[in-house]
């Protein structure tokens, strides 16, 4: 996890990132949601995963991994989860056949989290989500571990 004694080094690997991948400054002004007004946000350069790894005080690896969940869930690669992709990540995290086997409270509860102002599920919202929400999966205490 990120620490004050890691933030020179993470500024000079950030500095060296934005100048290998040009990151714009619609980039590095971007809100929670991943978005900068109109514009979307690369969220799968290395200097955004960096930026994200330590906003969450997560390690960069991490975000990687949650990346690449967010990426099994948006099966129509449009950079966003839909509600009906996030209602099949719940079917999975609970071990059902079908989003109908869950309670439609609970289901439209994990929505209003994730998505709570109906603009899309971009990564850095599924990101933030994904680390705060208690998710009840076939192991506790991993939220999210039965996507992985």
């Amino acid at each position: 996890s990120f620490n004050a004694a890691n933030a020179a080094q993470d500024d000079d690997m950030l500095a060296l990132l934005s100048g290998t991948f040009a990151v714009s400054k619609s980039q590095s002004k971007a809100s929670d949601d991943g978005t900068n007004g109109n514009s979307v946000v690369d969220v799968a350069s290395p200097a955004s995963f960096l930026q994200l790894a330590r906003k969450h005080s997560l390690k960069y690896n991490e975000v990687e991994e949650i990346y690449e969940q967010f990426e099994s869930i948006d099966l129509d690669r449009d950079g966003y989860i839909s509600k009906k992709e996030f209602e099949a990540l719940l079917a999975r995290v609970y071990g059902a056949s079908d989003v109908q086997d869950l309670a439609p409270s609970r289901v439209e509860q994990f929505w209003k989290q994730v998505d709570p102002d109906n603009s899309g599920v971009s990564f850095p919202r599924f990101l933030k989500w994904q680390r705060t929400v208690q998710v009840t999966s076939k192991r506790p205490g991993q939220p999210l571990d039965a996507l992985g």
